[in-house]
């Protein structure tokens, strides 16, 4: 099966006005000088990118950018270095996806466990305060058979009856 390539480079000048200028994209340039920080050779990235406007060839010989000494064609990587960077370029910016939504889903998850924590506090001090306005001796005498049939919701709202009947308690004596 062939590998797929991308057409030619329409390279004919637009109405006969000269080479047309070619536009590259900084953020292309930084991904390629990150995959490839060889490529770089002690420029800036701006100068970088003007090499790719001018016309100019990355090629990695040890002349700078340009074709690479003795005039040869550079040869071209193998299926499987390709395969490699293509993936390794796609996998990287899946990676930094992923990283980023963990973070927000972190960050959410944080918010939720925060604002689960402040509604059962809510809800057990208004617990509280209603066995609180209650009558005290039948509290003390009455209260935790009361409670006992509302374990569950206790259970969830982490309080025992003695922690809501105690309050009850020390105002009777």
């Amino acid at each position: 099966m062939a590998r797929w390539q991308p057409p030619p480079l329409n390279e004919t000048p637009a109405s006969g006005a000269g080479k047309a200028k070619v536009r590259v994209d900084e953020q292309v340039v930084r991904k390629i000088l990150e995959m490839n920080p060889d490529l770089r050779k002690g420029r800036t990235t701006q100068q970088v990118r003007r090499v790719l406007e001018s016309g100019g060839s990355l090629a990695m010989g040890p002349g700078g950018g340009g074709a690479p000494p003795g005039g040869s064609a550079p040869s071209a990587p193998s299926p499987a270095t390709q395969l490699e960077d293509t993936m390794a370029f796609f996998l990287r910016g899946k990676s930094g996806e992923l990283e980023a939504g963990l973070q927000g889903l972190l960050a959410r998850r944080r918010a939720l466990d925060d604002e689960e924590r402040g509604l059962k506090t809510r809800v057990r001090d208004q617990i509280a305060g209603f066995v609180a306005m209650l009558d005290p001796a039948a509290v003390a005498a009455h209260g935790t058979a009361a409670l006992a049939r509302h374990g569950e919701l206790l259970r969830v709202l982490g309080v025992t009856t003695t922690e809501l009947l105690e309050p009850a308690r020390r105002s009777r004596r």
